[in-house]
């Protein structure tokens, strides 16, 4: 954008100049090519200021863009986070209820216990495991049901 704002000038300058008068400018009056010749250096100045304005607006566009993703990026954290703090909380609330998935992610969980190295953390497998649907088996819990549901809608505005 410098570039082209600096060509702009030049062109300006130009045309500034012979307007103005002086040596160059009495030198083409002499010749008859002063008209000839401003017409031309217009010319050149409005392309040039043509070719700067589209660069501002080019930037100024970029800018706001650029602004835009980096809200949606944010959102998008968000909302990953939130899908992490619900899936953990499915997880336990499926431990909580019992029955095969809840006995399952439990054993799981041991297991993965009973393999990591002393001294580091477990890494909860509420995200790494795929749960069933709860409606799916017969007695299915409500809350269950309603929070897979939230989670479904939440994977899908991900994707």
């Amino acid at each position: 954008m410098a570039e082209t704002g600096a060509i702009y000038r030049k062109e300006q300058d130009d045309v500034d100049k012979l307007e103005k008068g002086g040596l160059r400018s009495f030198l083409l009056s002499l010749t008859g090519d002063k008209e000839e010749r401003l017409t031309k250096e217009r010319r050149e100045a409005m392309a040039a200021k043509c070719q700067y304005d589209q660069a501002v607006s080019d930037l100024e566009y970029l800018e706001n863009r650029l602004r835009e993703l980096r809200g949606q990026q944010a959102t998008l954290k968000h909302v990953r986070q939130r899908l992490k703090e619900l899936s953990q909380e499915k997880a336990a609330l499926l431990k909580e209820l019992g029955g095969e998935t809840g006995a399952r992610l439990m054993e799981l969980e041991q297991r993965q216990a009973a393999g990591r190295r002393p001294g580091r953390p477990a890494a909860g497998l509420a995200g790494s495991v795929r749960f069933p649907h709860p409606a799916g088996r017969r007695g299915g819990h409500p809350g269950a049901r309603y929070l897979h549901r939230l989670l479904c809608h939440l994977c899908r505005l991900l994707l």
